[in-house]
């Protein structure tokens, strides 16, 4: 199946596309690669930083609540000092259905005058390691100088995913660490007094295993701010498919692929393609049928949202950036949803060879079905834009006609188009657009950023984007939990030399 699949794509890329000049590599010195290649993943963390708290909104969600934004509106945290220990738990019933549940505890001393005392709800290794997964639709933490009901707001930490809905809060603890995180920028209010008691009311169900508490806690986080980006899933994907190429070389497939998914991913929430796709490999499912068989969200934004890496490592050659990245989309995703990662993947591949946005979404267009309906999405943009329309009008019209957030992918293969064009290459510009079009915020303005940064390299990310995230980043592959981007980009850089070592000027995908 995956070579009759893998035939029949070269059959249709070949018809309609030739094999001309402009796919050769681009010749480019060591230093400029890794710039411009650390510069993609700096850029993609910090767009995706910025889009994070507000992703799932709507456009007039966002305009009303972040009326103007010159930055990062709260992704980043204070820095971990410590942690109470567990104080308290509720039980969950194992009937697979939401509870209300209330716990009061008592909040021990710490130096008010130096930390911040943020809630914490999940379980850890201290309390037990007994495997468990929850849901939590709903919580909250009242008590002295901080009331109940007022907008106490929370964030996916390790070993947590945020469901699509955007409402519910997966925990899969796998005897390590899981958690649900109280967010600290909107503890404005007060503090919590050592002494007095608060009272959790957290409203969950338990889906599977044999541990039935959830405890509660409290972190203890000092003035400075956490450096780095992650755990998120746009680039935690890219790191698996690192590991596949240095695991199995330049001639790496999908089934190969799906191994290393299998082997270093912790389970995903079903709703997701990724979700889906995975089950599907770990029923012994091969690719592509992994990636369509009972998938409601095959034409999703996962492809999209993970192109990155295979431009990177074929600077000046779309062709076989499309094709490595048509191995990894149909893991999880099938023909719209495989097609934006061809059509990101190419992008970023050009963008060594030319700084024109709309050069690089031409490109992109080359490496998918001219007839699709991603296609003819990415074209409408195209021609709105070419006719001086207001961008807002045409954002109104792309939601108005799809209003799904992410599944299936058509508004926000439409956003990144509209930003990349009507943002003109300014970073301000097109980051402001991506943001303030809603939808899927934080893939959206990850991509466009992602592909400036990779057109002009780390000098055009200003300091107030690029310092929060370092050289940190963390991801969910088990084993490879924190990275420094250095070497991550040293490591892309030999599989790019491997790669080029492997087809030469030609390209021998196309000629088997």
């Amino acid at each position: 199946m995956q070579k009759r699949f893998g035939l029949m794509f070269l059959m249709l890329f070949s018809a309609s596309v030739s094999f001309g000049a402009s796919e050769k590599w681009v010749e480019i010195s060591d230093e400029d690669y890794l710039d411009h290649i650390r510069a993609c993943w700096v850029a993609k963390c910090a767009g995706g930083a910025m889009g994070m708290p507000v992703e799932c909104w709507d456009y007039k969600k966002i305009e009303a609540r972040y009326p103007k934004v010159d930055g990062y509106i709260g992704y980043f945290q204070p820095l971990w000092e410590g942690w109470s220990g567990f104080l308290g738990s509720v039980k969950v019933p194992a009937d697979g259905k939401f509870h209300d549940l209330v716990t009061t505890v008592t909040m021990p001393n710490y130096p008010v005058d130096k930390f911040k005392a943020i809630p914490i709800v999940g379980l850890s290794l201290e309390m037990t390691t007994s495997p468990a997964e929850f849901q939590i639709e709903a919580m909250d933490v009242s008590g002295p100088s901080i009331p109940l009901g007022w907008p106490l707001k929370w964030r996916q930490d390790v070993g947590c995913l945020l469901e699509p809905n955007n409402k519910i809060f997966g925990l899969s603890f796998d005897g390590l660490r899981a958690w649900v995180k109280g967010r600290s920028d909107i503890y404005k209010l007060g503090d919590f007094v050592p002494g007095k008691e608060y009272v959790f009311t957290i409203r969950a169900k338990r889906t599977s295993g044999t541990e039935e508490r959830l405890g509660v806690a409290f972190d203890y986080c000092g003035s400075k701010t956490a450096i780095g980006f992650g755990p998120d899933d746009d680039t935690s994907y890219q790191v698996s498919s690192l590991l596949a190429m240095e695991k199995y070389g330049p001639g790496v497939t999908s089934d190969q692929m799906a191994e290393l998914w299998a082997a270093t991913l912790p389970e995903i929430s079903p709703l997701l393609a990724e979700g889906v796709g995975l089950a599907n490999i770990r029923k012994g499912i091969k690719p592509p049928e992994c990636g369509k068989k009972d998938n409601h969200s095959a034409e999703a934004i996962g492809g999209q949202m993970r192109g990155e890496i295979w431009g990177m490592l074929c600077p000046g050659r779309p062709d076989l950036a499309a094709e490595y990245s048509r191995r990894d989309a149909v893991l999880t995703h099938w023909r719209n949803g495989v097609y934006g990662e061809q059509f990101v993947a190419a992008m970023i591949a050009e963008s060594f060879r030319t700084k024109d946005v709309e050069k690089l979404i031409d490109t992109g267009l080359q490496y998918i079905p001219a007839d699709c309906e991603y296609a003819s999405v990415v074209n409408y943009i195209k021609e709105q834009w070419k006719a001086k329309r207001p961008w807002k009008e045409v954002r109104n019209e792309l939601i108005a006609k799809y209003p799904g957030t992410c599944n299936p992918v058509y508004a926000e293969c439409g956003i990144i188009t509209l930003a990349l064009l009507y943002g003109e290459g300014n970073w301000d510009k097109t980051l402001h657009i991506a943001f303030y079009c809603g939808s899927d915020t934080d893939c959206n303005c990850a991509t466009v950023c992602g592909v400036l940064g990779a057109i002009n390299g780390q000098k055009f990310i200003a300091p107030k984007w690029s310092e929060p995230i370092g050289d940190v980043l963390r991801c969910f592959v088990k084993g490879h939990e924190e990275w420094s981007i250095t070497e991550l980009c040293k490591r892309i850089e030999t599989q790019y030399k491997l790669i080029k070592a492997y087809h030469g000027d030609g390209n021998r995908f196309a000629e088997k």
